[in-house]
Order: C-alpha cells, then structure tokens, then sequence
C-alpha cells in the first residue's frame, strides 16, 4: 500500500497552521480527498489479502490512533456557529451551502480581513473551531471503517459486491449465474455454473470462519515468537523487518506483507496499543500462564 496519504492525512491532524495560508473550505477538500483515497487504497490491499486483514488493518488504526488531533472536540464546538449561521454538517460537507455569508467566510483567508476586526476574529474562530472538530469526525469515520472491514469479513463483503447470485425461475435448483468483475483487468466475467463447486466461491466461504478459527493470527504469533525471545537472537536481531519476515514466513506459512506489519507493531508504544491488539497481548499472555 503506498502511504503517502495516510501520512498526508495524519500530518494534517498535527495542528491548525495550514489555515495560516489557507481556507476551510480548502483544508475539508483536502481532508475528504486524503480519507476517500486511504479507503479506496485498503480496500484494494485487502482483496489478496483473503479474510487474513486484521493484522493490517490494526497496524493502519495504529498509525491514525497517536495522531494529535484534539479528541475531546464534538458537535458542542461549533454548535454556536451552526445555530448563528443556520447551517448544519451534511450541508458544508456536501459543500451544499445556501448561506452565502458563511460559505464567503470558510471559503477566505481569515487574514484577509483588516487586522484587529471582528470579521477577523470571526473568521479565525470559526474556522480554527470546525478544523478541529471535521479532524475528529474524519479519524472516527476513517476508524469506523477499517474496523467494519474486520467485523464483516471482508471476503464475505466482496461476495456480495462482486458476485450477483440469481436463482433461475425461482425454483430450487442447482443453476446460478454468478457475475464476477475481474479485478485483474477489470473486464466482467459471466460465468454459467450447473452445480455450486466453484472454487472461487469455495474460497471465499472458507474465510467465513477465519474468527473462529483456533489458529493464532500474524499478530499473536509474532507476540508469542517475541515473548519466547526469538528476535533476540544474533542472527535475526541485525536482519530488516522484510528479512525477518521472508524467514518466519517460511515457519509459520503466513503472508509476508502482513509479517512485517505484525514485527513493526512489536515496537508500539503503549498509547499506540489498539483495543484489537491489546485483546492479542492478553491471549498471548493468558496462553503462557496456562503453560505454568
């Protein structure tokens, strides 16, 4: 995945000082386009990825979580602003404002307006106050979704998007149509199929039950190689993460990319640590003590 949005987007979320030299209204542009990217970005990563995604979806959450974004901001902190302007949140971001005095005012450089004046006082208050609260609400929008992504398995999810099953006449038989796009060379692909054994579809079912599986995930299992010290050791410690992980891959037959996610959270601090990952250290830790 190229990350240049995701930082793009968390370097955002830093500060206010990108209204210094420009707007609101170009700041939530720039905002939406950052978000909408890093989903479309993930979504492409998690189709090869099979039901196998918490990992690398953890390790996303882990990089926007630290961010410092004010978190205690809400709808309370730019109530007075929709009240005074009538306007509400889906109309600024559907950039659908009928209010033209406050589309003129997120749309101009609050240092336009004359030094000391209360247009500019207006000005820098009320966009310093909805920069901060639409850098919450894209986070949590931006959370919301890569977390949907693991509660609905996400090849379940692309059953129903790319495969349209219809009964023939309604009647139960063993004849379906499946239309699948080809996400190789995004051609449709009609296939006619007189019994249900199709293996992409096999493939896919079987990632139904990757939760329930009693398997560890790429994160437990490199929590439990580094609890038995296994990235202590001479010849590992000096390898890269992509090294370390072409050679645990080979032990524990998972993904590569993943892996190397798996090693780098190793590393997160603890206000870094997601609710998901933190659930991973207990099972490792719960595993160990049950050892004794």
């Amino acid at each position: 995945m190229d990350f240049t949005n995701l930082e793009g987007f968390c370097e955002r979320l830093q500060n206010t000082d990108f209204l210094i030299n420009s707007t609101l209204g170009y700041e939530l542009m720039i905002l939406k386009g950052y978000v909408y990217n890093i989903k479309h970005e993930v979504l492409k990563e998690l189709i090869p990825l099979m039901g196998n995604d918490h990992d690398f979806l953890d390790y996303i959450v882990s990089k926007i979580g630290p961010s410092n974004y004010v978190k205690s901001v809400d709808i309370l902190s730019v109530k007075r602003w929709l009240t005074e302007y009538h306007v509400d949140i889906d109309e600024i971001l559907g950039n659908k404002l009928w209010n033209i005095a406050f589309r003129d005012l997120i749309n101009t450089n609050y240092q336009e307006f004359p030094t000391s004046s209360p247009e500019r006082d207006i000005a820098h208050s009320l966009q310093n106050d909805f920069y901060l609260f639409f850098c919450k609400y894209f986070v949590n929008d931006l959370i919301e979704f890569l977390e949907s992504k693991k509660t609905i398995t996400y090849a379940s999810e692309l059953k129903n998007k790319y495969l349209n099953i219809t009964e023939a006449n309604n009647q139960k038989t063993n004849s379906f149509i499946y239309q699948k796009e080809n996400i190789v060379n995004n051609k449709p692909v009609k296939i006619m199929q007189e019994n249900n054994s199709i293996e992409f579809i096999n493939k896919i079912d079987a990632t139904d039950n990757y939760e329930n599986s009693k398997q560890l995930t790429v994160n437990q299992a490199l929590i439990l190689l580094d609890k038995l010290g296994i990235f202590s050791n001479n010849i590992l410690e000096s390898m890269p993460n992509t090294k370390k992980a072409k050679l645990i891959s080979q032990i524990i037959g998972k993904n590569e990319k993943n892996i190397t996610v798996a090693i780098q959270k190793l590393e997160l601090k603890a206000k870094e640590i997601t609710v998901g990952y933190q659930r991973d250290l207990d099972k490792i830790q719960r595993l160990l003590d049950n050892l004794e």
